[in-house]
């Protein structure tokens, strides 16, 4: 009797031992994973950030947090989220036209209502029109990230000058009229810029591209097209990409895109310069500017870390360094305003653009496939182009057709012409 007593003890002392041992381990070493959406060119940047928040910060419960970082473009991350809402990661970078659609899937969980403490701290530090993107119906669903989310001129002044880097016409004529430029001709984000230049209006409330703004529109567009024809116009090369390549090399003379080109060989090439959009025929070329913003996933299990998470990543110091690595546009106003930030060459070109720029919020459902459609179908070199099989030619007719079904696509009412 005396010995089983003793063998019990032992197994209860045992027990005892192991349960210490494993409380120990669930303090001291145990932390809960975070997933961050951020997109390739920024992963390493956002990791180690991340890291830095994570090595001093335990939610009110004590709990720790390690962050993994996964691939997805600001692009995509509201489709994502929108198709798949519980599978979100806790926090996101996305465009800032993409929140409706989030907001409607219940995907995205509110900072708080505008009036509230926790949001206005991040209205205060930020611009107005990435507040404004942000916000819907009194509640602040986003922190702000990026106010640059616009495209301007690249060009290398080994092929046009600055004189001529100020028409398309001139920049088709520079070097004996052989240059190669990049501009995506059948993505809505680029193209639009036709339609603004004759005062229409994309949103989900006001979309005007009727009549004789739709026709200037497509007009512009064809004469654009027609400034560079065969492959004097590079887009979908998927070796040249967005035309940075060419850009830096020379074999591509001038390139329309924004901040995320500028990278690499091209920060050390002193060839390559930034301004404002040229003109075609004497009219100034317009930009979309909108923001990026950091959501929160709703249905995240630990929403008081992925708020504090997605605060301090979009912090002044975080903007400031973002500016500097990756000449990302920062929406802090007292990043905006650092010195060596508002010296960079691609901030420059934003700000020379900011007065032909329209905001990018609301966009039409339809808004994206019902451009690449309708552009297709106007660009000579595609199967889906409308005209004179073999030629350039297009009748007003056939461009009147296409305007008729690009609006239709948009999937909205339209003003009366």
């Amino acid at each position: 009797m005396k010995k089983s007593k003793i063998i019990v003890a032992l197994l209860l002392a045992v027990v005892m031992v192991f349960s210490i041992v494993a409380l120990a381990a669930c303090n001291s070493g145990d932390r809960i994973e975070l997933l961050l959406w951020a997109p390739a060119q920024a992963q390493t940047f956002y990791k180690e950030w991340a890291d830095k928040w994570a090595e001093n910060y335990k939610d009110s419960q004590g709990r720790q947090f390690k962050i993994k970082v996964g691939i997805m473009s600001e692009a995509d991350a509201g489709t994502q989220v929108v198709q798949a809402p519980q599978d979100a990661a806790d926090v996101f970078l996305f465009a800032d036209d993409q929140l409706d659609k989030m907001i409607t899937a219940g995907g995205i969980a509110s900072v708080g209502a505008t009036t509230s403490q926790a949001a206005q701290a991040i209205i205060s530090r930020n611009s107005d029109g990435t507040v404004t993107a942000a916000t819907r119906n009194g509640q602040l669903y986003a922190y702000p990230a990026q106010a640059d989310n616009g495209y301007y001129l690249y060009y290398n002044d080994t092929l046009v000058t600055a004189e001529q880097a100020q028409s398309w016409e001139a920049i088709a004529a520079a070097q004996g009229g052989t240059t190669r430029v990049h501009f995506d001709f059948s993505n809505g984000w680029y193209n639009a810029t036709w339609f603004f230049m004759y005062g229409g209006t994309f949103t989900t409330t006001e979309t005007n591209v009727n009549g004789d703004i739709g026709m200037n529109a497509m007009k512009a567009a064809i004469t654009f097209r027609n400034l560079f024809p065969g492959d004097r116009l590079n887009v979908g090369d998927p070796v040249q990409a967005n035309g940075a390549d060419g850009l830096n090399k020379g074999t591509i003379a001038a390139v329309v895109a924004g901040g995320w080109i500028y990278d690499g060989e091209l920060k050390t090439n002193t060839h390559i310069k930034m301004t404002k959009l040229p003109t075609l025929g004497g009219k100034q070329m317009y930009t979309f500017l909108g923001s990026k913003l950091m959501g929160v996933a709703a249905y995240g299990q630990y929403l008081e870390a992925s708020h504090a998470l997605a605060d301090y990543l979009t912090s002044e110091e975080v903007q400031v360094d973002k500016a500097l690595e990756l000449s990302a546009g920062p929406s802090n106003k007292a990043a905006a305003a650092n010195d060596q930030v508002k010296a960079l060459p691609t901030l420059v070109a934003l700000a020379q653009q900011a007065e032909w720029s329209v905001p990018q919020i609301n966009l039409p459902d339809g808004f994206w496939d019902a451009a690449s459609a309708a552009f297709d179908k106007l660009n000579y070199t595609n199967e889906a182009w409308v005209g004179t099989p073999g030629t350039q030619e297009i009748t007003d007719a056939q461009i009147q057709a296409v305007l008729a079904t690009y609006i239709a696509d948009l999937k909205l009412a339209q003003p009366a012409a």
